[in-house]
This record gives structure tokens, sequence and C-alpha cells, in this order.
């Protein structure tokens, strides 16, 4: 029994030595292999009724710390997280520069501006083209840039959609090994191989996001994210699905995004269950996750936060700058002025908002001179047109205009048609306040207006209207046929009593309220009695001078009463005083709606083809005398889409003059084009709900056009419910008809802020004409002197050495701007340049806190991935000393097997 123990024992330690040779000579096989854990032989002594038999293989095992494994997973999650942010900052900031280097933003807006000084300084061709140059070059920059992190976001999406086609081949991976540590540990296999595989897919998956790994005792693993969702189990697995953007302009147009989606599988390939959302679709703005770590995450900061923040900070500049230059490029214009503007904005023709101020608009000749007048009694040339915006009766009401309204206003104003001369005012033309004649909006059939007056005398002018007639076109007053009923809602005031004193021909009128202005022309209506106080009520009927105004109580002289008047007050009577209709500053045209409207009644069988209003009228002559005519206006009837239209007398009498134009043709034409520039057609003089861009013509070829902004402002609609607000911008810079750059694009809202960055360029008139650079603007003829006999000089002109725009838009340079809070920056008020300046200096200061947390997310990985290898990693030099152990112990082993065997010989020998 001894020798065969002796045998056996030295048989079991020569296969235990084999084994851990066999196992020594694995681990140093795979000393380099990555993820290879080493592998040890776990050996126990064995024994049968207490006595030795030798040695036995218990398992072999890796020699693995679980924590240190988990820690450098999470750790790896971390690290790949900010090498990722890290690496996008570094293409950020290669794309951006440094500040103050020769090319990068800052520069280049100095640049620009230094180019607008010289040609402001010293105009020439070729200071004009270096300005375009720059701009050019600014705006190729900034859109390059902008365009170059749009591509960065696709980038970044497009390894999101990698990463996600990584994790599934991942989770296949580690679904496959759960099944074969399952089917190893049942039948007693070695599972050091699949469980090092196993950890590195673990470590792999925790590359793009957050993982959460639980281990069975059989080596299986459930792998959640770190807040709770479920990837992988022992009998299902999870698949991502993303679908990624196609290019960049998805990013661009803010187009929707795909969700990142966990679907659970069962092991037959059915799906369990809904999927679950890892993060949002949607817009870059609204997009959330749930993941915390990893590469995923990371990608989708710089997608959705980290670039879009940057662009933002780019649109603020880029639309700063565009709007500044924009606003001034609108307030005058180039020398040679040019023939036609067309709009940048696109319009709907019916759509309204409200606006306030003027805009002028010009017609001048090849050397920014007025073009000659159509009328010979203006020989200083054409008055520009200008537009009281806020007294045009609109669409939406009184300063509330639409598209066609301002179309319809150019039009008027440059068709000429006969003018009526009336004391100091120049025209007087009859208003059309409704859209259609008849007008039955109200509920009876009528005629709607008011009057439309310019004055281009030295003096301020009152205008009167006593009383207005409407004849059908047989000649017959329309009161005769059934209607004819005139009312006015221009300013009147109550006469409560007439004081009058025998022997004088003063009479004071004690008025309810409102008082007028001594020195000015009122007119009286009849008193309802006859006489009063003994004055007979026809003397008391008509135009009189105001004498004295005391409070409410107004004196004027009527010639005659004295002889017939009593002294005393009398009360009761019903009488009204009208004051001036309205007064026209010098050099202004007025609309007169805003001080009241005119209607008259007339029949709605349509049967008279035309009307004839007559109106009474009254003004002051330049020595202070009241004038008076009748005048006469044809308005047609059954007539649509007249709202505005401005019609010129047809005849009158008295002291007016009328003047024919030398031509109808019109002078200037607007109209509403499509993108290529084609005109719309009208119907029935509208462009009804069209969309479009506004052009203004110059008709002759020759001639050029002007536009002064002045005090215009397009306000939106502040009283609608909700509320629409306006842009504040001035009438040619809203329809874009003189920009610098162009508008964000070519539609309603072009002049956002977002994708101003994108979409910012130079205005391609000015690249194919530099000479269309703003320059100048409008300027005041020279006026007589005070006493000269010549007339008044209210036309306008541009010079040739205007620089006075130029020198504006070079100093917007150095001017501080507005800056919102964007992108992490906060609101400042600073140059365009500074702040160019600053977004790159924060995005270096955020790329360089991103390279140290990438640098301490190494050093953590690093220390945490040396302290697993300690103990999983294969120490050669340890190896090596086992090889020594091991070949003396299996020589040992073997040497007892050789006296056991001759031990065994030589007991056979005796034996035998």
């Amino acid at each position: 029994m001894g020798l065969l123990a002796a045998l056996s024992n030295a048989v079991t330690g020569l296969n235990i030595n084999q084994q851990n040779l066999n196992v020594l000579s694995q681990n140093i096989s795979n000393a380099n292999t990555p993820n290879y854990s080493k592998e040890v032989v776990n050996q126990q002594a064995s024994f049968i009724n207490g006595q030795g038999t030798g040695v036995s293989l218990d398992s072999i095992t890796r020699t693995v710390d679980q924590f240190l494994t988990t820690e450098v997973q999470g750790q790896t999650s971390a690290n790949s997280a900010a090498s990722t942010v890290q690496s996008y900052y570094t293409q950020i900031e290669n794309l951006l520069g440094q500040p103050g280097t020769t090319n990068s933003i800052d520069q280049t807006i100095n640049s620009f501006f230094t180019s607008l000084q010289d040609l402001a300084n010293s105009p020439s061709v070729s200071a004009e083209t270096t300005v375009i140059n720059s701009a050019t070059a600014l705006t190729s920059q900034i859109s390059g840039l902008a365009n170059s992190l749009q591509g960065l976001r696709l980038q970044a999406d497009t390894s999101i959609s990698s990463a996600v086609n990584k994790i599934n081949a991942d989770l296949q991976t580690l679904f496959t090994t759960n099944v074969a540590l399952e089917r190893a540990s049942a039948t007693n296999q070695p599972i050091g191989g699949l469980l090092d595989q196993r950890d590195a897919a673990v470590t792999d998956v925790a590359q793009y996001l957050d993982v959460n790994p639980i281990y069975q005792d059989d080596g299986e693993v459930t792998l959640n994210t770190s807040n709770g969702i479920t990837l992988l189990t022992s009998t299902s697995t999870g698949q991502l699905s993303y679908s990624p953007a196609t290019s960049a302009q998805s990013f661009i147009n803010n187009s929707n995004l795909s969700p990142i989606q966990l679907i659970t599988i069962d092991p037959n390939g059915k799906q369990i269950g809904n999927p679950v959302t890892l993060a949002t679709g949607g817009t870059s703005a609204s997009v959330t996750s749930s993941l915390v770590s990893g590469q995923i995450p990371a990608l989708l900061s710089v997608r959705d936060s980290i670039i879009p923040n940057i662009l933002s900070q780019l649109d603020q500049l880029a639309g700063n700058l565009r709007d500044s230059m924009n606003a001034i490029s609108n307030q005058g214009v180039s020398f040679p002025p040019p023939n036609s503007y067309t709009g940048q904005r696109q319009v709907t023709a019916s759509t309204t908002s409200q606006w306030s101020g003027d805009v002028q608009i010009a017609l001048l000749d090849a050397n920014g001179n007025p073009a000659p007048s159509p009328y010979s009694d203006e020989t200083n040339g054409l008055q520009p047109l200008t537009l009281d915006l806020n007294s045009i009766v609109g669409s939406g009401g009184t300063g509330i205009l639409s598209t066609n309204d301002v179309i319809n206003a150019i039009n008027q104003y440059y068709t000429p048609q006969n003018k009526v001369e009336l004391g100091d005012i120049n025209n007087v033309q009859l208003g059309m306040l409704s859209n259609t004649v008849p007008d039955s909006s109200s509920g009876t059939s009528a005629i709607n207006f008011d009057f439309n007056l310019n004055n281009i005398s030295a003096n301020n002018a009152g205008f009167y209207v006593s009383g207005v007639t409407v004849l059908d076109s047989t000649g017959a007053t329309v009161s005769s046929t059934g209607a004819g009923t005139v009312t006015s809602s221009q300013p009147s005031v109550a006469i409560n009593s007439y004081t009058t004193t025998a022997g004088s021909d003063n009479v004071t009128l004690n008025l309810g309220g409102t008082s007028v202005t001594a020195g000015e022309y009122v007119y009286l209506n009849a008193p309802s009695s006859d006489p009063v106080n003994g004055i007979p009520a026809s003397q008391l009927t008509g135009y009189f001078q105001v004498q004295s105004v005391n409070g409410s109580a107004v004196t004027i002289t009527v010639p005659g009463a004295g002889a017939e008047a009593s002294t005393g007050t009398t009360s009761g009577i019903t009488s009204t005083l009208l004051p001036p209709y309205d007064n026209v500053a010098s050099g202004d045209t007025t609309r007169t709606g805003s001080q009241g409207s005119i209607t008259a009644d007339v029949p709605s069988n349509g049967a008279s083809p035309y009307y004839t209003v007559q109106a009474n009228i009254a003004s002051v002559d330049a020595n202070g005398n009241l004038v008076q005519s009748t005048v006469s206006y044809t308005v047609l009837n059954n007539s649509s889409n007249v709202r505005n239209n401005l019609l010129g007398a047809s005849q009158a009498n008295g002291n007016a003059i009328v003047v024919a134009p030398n031509t109808t043709r019109p002078l200037v034409t607007a109209t509403l084009v499509d993108a290529n520039g084609n005109p719309l057609l009208k119907t029935n003089n509208s462009y009804g709900n069209q969309q479009g861009y506004l052009k203004i013509t110059a008709d002759n070829a020759s001639y050029t056009l002007a536009i002064n902004e002045l005090d215009s402002k397009q306000l939106g609609l502040p009283n609608a419910s909700p509320v629409q607000p306006g842009t504040n911008q001035g009438f040619s810079q809203y329809f874009g008809l003189n920009n610098f750059f162009n508008m964000n694009k070519p539609t309603t809202t072009g002049d956002t802020t977002a994708n101003s960055a994108t979409s910012l360029s130079v205005n391609k008139n000015l690249i194919s004409n530099p000479a269309l650079i703003t320059t100048g603007t409008l300027t005041l003829g020279a006026q007589p002197v005070a006493g000269s006999a010549s007339p008044p000089n209210f036309t306008y002109f541009v010079a040739a050495g205007d620089n006075s725009i130029s020198q504006t838009l070079a100093g917007i340079g150095t001017q501080n701007q507005s800056f919102a809070l964007s992108g992490g920056m906060p609101a400042s008020s600073t140059t365009l340049s500074q702040y160019a300046g600053q977004i790159i200096s924060k995005t270096s200061s955020d790329s360089s806190n991103a390279t140290n947390t990438a640098n301490d997310s190494q050093t953590l990985l690093t220390g945490f991935t040396q302290r697993a290898q300690s103990v999983s990693g294969v120490n050669l030099d340890q190896e090596l000393a086992n090889t020594v152990v091991y070949q003396n112990a299996y020589t040992a082993s073997t040497r007892v097997i050789t006296v056991v065997s001759t031990m065994f010989q030589e007991l056979l020998g005796i034996i035998q």
C-alpha cells in the first residue's frame, strides 16, 4: 500500500505541475494581450480516510479585483466624455483662431471699418472696391466659420450613430457571453477567458454611456445605466436605435432630430415591451437625455449645447453687424443714385402692420438733382413724395397699412393728375377712405373721404371745408334722388350763446369749451334763430376772423351788425363754429383724416356711373387774406380697391387755380415682384394675398431714385391680441430696399438673429456695382432769403461730395453695440470687434477648462487601470521565477516515480 500511495501522490504532483506550467505558459504568451487577466491554478491536498492521496486541481481562476475593474469602467465613461469634449474644443479653437491675430474675426472687422473710413475720407472707385472686398472677406469668414461649426455638429451626430452601432454589437457579445458562462458553469468548464471577454465588452460599452454592471455567481452580468435603465439581462438584450441627420443643413434649419431609444429583445429576436427613450428627439434646444456620462452624452452636449452656444454668439455678432449697417445704409443713397430698388423682405401683400412717422422718396436726374416737375408752375423741380405713414387710412385702419396700401400710395403720388392751388396750398386732393364706391360697411350707401394737402409756400396754411354737395352723372344733386346727407367728423365747436352790443360790429361767441386762436379764420354755420339780437342769421353765416379770445369767449367782427344789434346775450340757439379743418406746415404734405372725415350718402342702386363731389373750401393766401373756392372731384361709382386713391380736381371756381400736368404717365412705379424680379399680376388694382418683394422704379431710365427713411418705423400690431411685435425698423430697412448686407433669408422673418452668421453676405447689387454704396443723403434745396420774391424750394437733391452717411457707416466700428445674453456670455455693450474677441477668448477659456478636465480624467483612469493591472496583469519576472518552481516540483515528482519504479522492480525480483 505504501509504494502505490507514493506512486499515486507522485502522479498527482506530476499532473498538477503540468497544469501549473500550462497556465504559466498561457500567462506568459498573453502578457501583452489587452483585457487579459492573469490566471492561477488553485490546488488542494487530497485525502481518503485521513490518508493523503496527493494533490488535486481545485480551480483555475483569474487574479482580478472586481472593485478596481468596476472603477476602471466608471472612469472610462468619464474619461471618454471629457476627451470627446476636449477634442471638439480643439477643432473649434482651430477654426476661431486667437484674438488679435491677422486672420481672426476681430481683426477682419477692424479692416472692414478701416476701409469704410478710407472711403469716407477719400471717395474713389478703388476705395469703393476695397470696401466691398473687405466686406466680402468678412462675411465669408463669419459665414464660413458658422457653416464649419454646423459641420462639426453633423460630425458629432454621425459619431452618435456610430457609437450606437458599437454599443449594439457589444450588447450582443455580452448576451452571447452570458449564455456561454451559464453553460460553462453548469459543466464545470473553465470560464476565465469568457470573463475577460465579458469585462472587455462592459468596458467598451462604458466608453459610450454610463453603466452599472451587476455580476451573478456564474459570471453572468446584468447591465444597467447609472439611473437604472436595463440594457442587458441573462434572458434579454437591449438594442439602441438612432437615425442621424443627413446633412449640416438639418442643423441650420433647426430640424427635428431623432431620439435615441432602447428596444429590449428576447432570445428569439422578438421585441419585449415598448421602447425606452434615452435621449429625446426634437430640435436641439429641446433635447434632453437620461444618460450621465460617456461619449454619447458628450456628443449630445457638443451637438446641442456647446456648438449652438458659440453659434448664438456669432449670430449676435453677425446680426448686430448686419442690422447696424443696414439701418444706416437705408437712411441715405449712393451717388449717382440707382434707377430702382428691390426689397429683400418677402411680404404678403394683404398683411397689415402699424406704421408711424414719414418716409421720403425722391425722383432725381442722373446728377442727383430734382427731376423736372410735370407742372409748369413748379420751376424748382419735382418735390419728393413724403409719405405720412401714420395718417394713411389702410385696410386695418389709420396708420395700419398693408403692402397693397403702400404700393397704391406711392403710385398715386407719382401718377400726375390735375392739381388745384388755393392760397398757400399747392394742391388739394380728395382722398378716398373706403375701399369701395359706394361703401355699405356702415349699413348705408356712402362715399367716405378726406383731403390730401400739399404746402410748398413759406407759410403755414389753414384749410377749411364749409360744405359738400354730391351730384350724380346727370348733374342733379343727390339729395333729390333719395340720399344726399353729408356728415363730417371734422372739428366743430358748439356756440352756447351770442353777446352783442347796440352800435358795435363786434359779436362775442360763447363757446362750449374748445377755444380758437386770435387772428385765424373760423366758419359760422347759420344760427337756428333769425334774427339773433336783431342781427339777421345770414349775416352770422360764413367766414370771420377772430379778433380776440378770452377763455371760451371769442370775439369776431360782423360788418354792419352794429346798426341792427341790440345789447344783450342770447342763448339756446343751435349753431356751430368750424375752426380750421387742418393746418399744413410749410413744406409738408398732410392727410386730413386724422382731423376728421366726410361721409356723403348716395343711392345704393348704382345707376349713376360716377358722382361729382363739390367741396366748398377755403385757405389763406400769402397776404393773409381768406380765399375760397368750390372744387369738383369725379368719383367713379361701382369701383373697388380705391382706398387711399387721391383724386385730382376736375374743375374749380373762385380763387382756386387748376393746373394740368404735361403728362399723365407714371413717373415712378411701385410693384410687387417674385424672387426673380418678375412683376406679379394685379386683380382690381390689388395683389390680393400674393407674396413677393416691394420694387420701386423710376419709369424714365435716365432718372434715379433716393429714399430717406426720416422717422418712419414699423410697429407690428401692438393692439392686436395676441400682440404682434414690430421690428422698429424704418421703411426702407424693413422692406430691405437699400441694404448693405443681405437679410438672413428673403422671408417675412428674414432679419431675425438666428442663423445670421450662417447667412451673412453682402448685397449682390453692391458686389456687382460698388458705386451703389450709400454715401450721402437727400438734402433740402437752398431756400430763398426772407422777403425774396422767389418761390420756396421744397425740393431735395443728392450732392456728389456728400459723405455724411459713409462717415456714419465707418463710425459703427467704434460705437458700442448692445449684445444680448447669449451662449453663456452676459449681455454687454461693446464694439463689434471687441465682442468678436470676447467670443474667441471665451471659447479659448472653455477649451482650456475642457483640456484640464480631460487630463485630470485621464490621470484618474491611468491610476485605476494601473492598480487593476497590478492585480490582474502578468508579471513576467514572477512568471519566469515560477517556471523554476514548477520545473523543480515536476522533476521531484518524476524522481519519486522513478524511485518507486525501481523499488517495484527490486521487489518483483525478490519475489521471483
